[in-house]
């Protein structure tokens, strides 16, 4: 928290333009808007919270909004555990659930095409935050 009254001033004088701040647990963002000043924090990067096993994020969406911060939605492939890579060492997920999805995911997409209903859902999935989801993991 003592970082920000630095970042203002660089706001101020024109260095950067936009305050921002990440973190996987979504109650950091909570936690760190609710001790700055309004207006202080433009923007936040949220991973794995809106992705095709995670829609937690959506949650958080109206207090974002209520703040006027824009938020960015990183990793809709849950950093790596729906690729047929699977998910890299240090992933927070269990190991067993990293196998699990991992084995899940490699079947599904050597078996599956992308046809009508796969597009809907993947459609759904991204509707809260279209145009705000990074690809990450492939």
């Amino acid at each position: 928290m003592r970082l920000f009254p630095h970042l203002i001033k660089l706001k101020q004088t024109g260095k950067i333009r936009f305050i921002g701040i990440t973190g996987l647990p979504l109650r950091i963002f909570t936690y760190v808007l609710d001790r700055v000043p309004p207006g202080t924090v433009d923007v936040i990067l949220s991973y794995s919270h809106y992705s095709i096993n995670d829609s937690t994020l959506e949650d958080l969406l109206p207090y974002l909004k209520s703040k006027g911060i824009g938020v960015i939605s990183a990793s809709l492939l849950s950093m790596g555990l729906f690729t047929e890579a699977g998910p890299p060492e240090w992933h927070p997920a269990s190991s067993q659930l990293k196998v699990e999805e991992t084995i899940a995911a490699a079947v599904e997409l050597a078996t599956a095409g992308m046809d009508e209903e796969t597009i809907a859902e993947i459609t759904d999935i991204l509707k809260p935050v279209k145009n705000q989801t990074l690809a990450s993991g492939i």
